[in-house]
């Protein structure tokens, strides 16, 4: 582990796309449709696959204690790979396996640079981890050439929740798949803000419309549960509560009375 928050900040690319929720539901949606099979994959040590870019400063390391130099004060490594905590690793990482997916003949999304498709299978990264989705048996082949490639561990989708960008993941006995957070978060939320005694309703409540610019901000400690709960509305990812959630967020840091009751 690279201690990165002692890396200066020389002004390289360090950027990594990540996975977008909209992109996995669309995935998961098509996927659904004809009944295939999705599996969760996790690449062990990912970053350690990742040659550092050629366009990145050099990083050099000293050798462990159990290392035995002539002279040590003149000895020290140079980081061939991305090594977990330096801040180009994501980046690397990403690159790595984006070469990999191209040789194996698999195609980018020109929307969504974390989606490939491949002969009637997509998939989804995040990082380490990866979505496959697909006819049952072209994606159990697509499966075994990552494992072959990397050392991963591997998941099948069904009835059992599974985890895939911190969310539960299942497949229904019709085909189709259930991807969100789960009750438990809910509860767990309504604990955490001090709203455990609030009931279910059927529809969203009135939308309180006075301007919240007439009233006075909030406390400091009221805008940090505010904000809390606003995070806590925006991971649910519910087409419910998003615009409300979307106007909410506006008010981080200046919420005033009316913003807490919405």
């Amino acid at each position: 582990m690279a201690r990165g928050f002692e890396e200066p900040d020389l002004g390289h690319d360090v950027w990594a796309g990540t996975s977008s929720t909209h992109s996995v539901k669309m995935i998961l949606g098509w996927a659904g449709s004809m009944k295939a099979e999705a599996y969760v994959v996790d690449v062990a040590q990912a970053f350690l696959h990742a040659p550092l870019p050629d366009d990145s400063p050099p990083v050099f390391v000293r050798a462990p204690k159990e290392y035995v130099f002539s002279d040590p004060s003149k000895t020290c490594w140079r980081l061939k790979k991305a090594l977990y905590g330096l801040r180009g690793s994501p980046r690397a990482w990403q690159l790595c396996l984006h070469g990999v997916l191209e040789q194996e003949g698999w195609t980018c999304s020109q929307v969504d640079s974390c989606v490939y498709y491949k002969e009637g299978v997509a998939i989804s990264v995040h990082v380490d981890d990866i979505l496959m989705c697909g006819e049952s048996t072209r994606v159990r082949a697509a499966v075994a050439r990552i494992q072959q490639l990397f050392q991963t561990s591997c998941v099948k989708v069904g009835k059992e929740v599974v985890k895939f960008l911190g969310r539960d993941l299942s497949q229904q006995d019709d085909g189709t798949f259930v991807f969100g957070v789960g009750a438990d978060y809910v509860r767990a939320s309504l604990t955490s803000l001090g709203l455990e005694d609030l009931q279910p309703v059927l529809r969203m409540p009135k939308w309180n419309g006075q301007d919240p610019n007439e009233l006075p901000a909030l406390c400091a400690v009221r805008q940090s549960w505010f904000r809390s709960a606003v995070g806590r509305l925006a991971w649910l990812d519910r087409p419910d509560v998003r615009s409300a959630t979307i106007r909410l967020s506006a008010r981080r840091g200046r919420a005033t009375a009316v913003c807490e009751q919405n």
